[in-house]
């Protein structure tokens, strides 16, 4: 196993920090879907109701629910702002950076796998859905997490990360 070194691990989560959730809360939110999902999470959060989504009071199941799940759990400890909505997708493009540098290391080696996860995070699709309130970051941490496992022969969780993507 390849050693993971801690400056390393240090500069590409706090490169992915700074890049992905510097002002993620500064501007409204402008893709179609971002307030869609905001709002089906603050009615879901206010309805006390997590197992049926709704929007403007009808039955939402566009989704399913693991983003709205999210989304609600910052609305509650954030509020309802641009910045909760944004914050689990943000945190978890921050997550898959940080995955990659350890999976790729183990893979194969440090050096591979930090700049690995530099090249990801500087990726400028990368970085924008890392900004943007919707399910694609989520979806990409889950698929990465599973597959990465798959490659490390770690079944039981690469199993967990699959049926998590699926309520992504």
């Amino acid at each position: 196993m390849n050693q993971i070194e801690k400056n390393s691990l240090l500069i590409v989560a706090g490169t992915a920090l700074f890049m992905i959730m510097f002002g993620i809360g500064s501007i409204p939110l402008l893709d179609p879907d971002e307030p869609v999902y905001a709002e089906t999470a603050r009615e879901m959060l206010a309805a006390g109701d997590f197992l049926s989504p709704r929007i403007f009071g009808n039955f939402w199941y566009d989704k399913p629910p693991m983003y709205y799940w999210l989304v609600a759990v910052a609305q509650f400890l954030f509020g309802d702002s641009e910045f909760a909505a944004r914050f689990p997708a943000a945190l978890m493009a921050c997550g898959t950076s940080v995955m990659m540098y350890v999976g790729i290391t183990g893979l194969f080696n440090e050096r591979a796998g930090f700049w690995s996860a530099m090249i990801l995070t500087s990726c400028v699709e990368f970085f924008y859905m890392g900004k943007a309130a919707v399910t694609d970051t989520t979806l990409l941490f889950f698929m990465t997490g599973a597959l990465l496992s798959f490659i490390h022969k770690r079944y039981w969780l690469m199993y967990v990360c699959m049926a998590l993507a699926t309520v992504t």
